[in-house]
């Protein structure tokens, strides 16, 4: 039998929506970022992601609030809030993750 890499590909795809499912907040930042940057054969569901993102931050994954700041400027996946996301992007910079004070970042206060 010959070893076919899609399965595999399938399989893992199914564990991480199942994990996601039953509130895996790592399988939901994990789906989260496949919809929100169309990776991994998902494609791009701003709404799906918002909502995966959202579990996962309250979950305490930094990344998540980091992502979800990023949302809510463009209102992509949720209704524009300027004020939202720059409580995100606190709450990702309280918990030490520096991204957007970065050299060349394009986040504004």
């Amino acid at each position: 039998m010959l070893f076919n890499p899609w399965q595999c590909i399938e399989a893992e795809e199914k564990n991480v929506i199942e994990m996601a499912e039953q509130g895996d907040a790592l399988a939901q930042i994990d789906l989260g970022n496949r919809y929100l940057f169309s990776k991994k054969g998902v494609g791009r569901n701003f709404k799906l992601a918002f909502s995966l993102l959202t579990d996962s931050a309250h979950s305490g994954y930094v990344v998540a609030q980091y992502n979800l700041g990023r949302l809510y400027p463009h209102g992509l996946g949720t209704d524009k809030d300027l004020e939202q996301a720059s409580r995100r992007f606190r709450l990702a910079a309280d918990a030490g993750y520096l991204r957007i004070f970065r050299p060349g970042s394009n986040w504004r206060h």
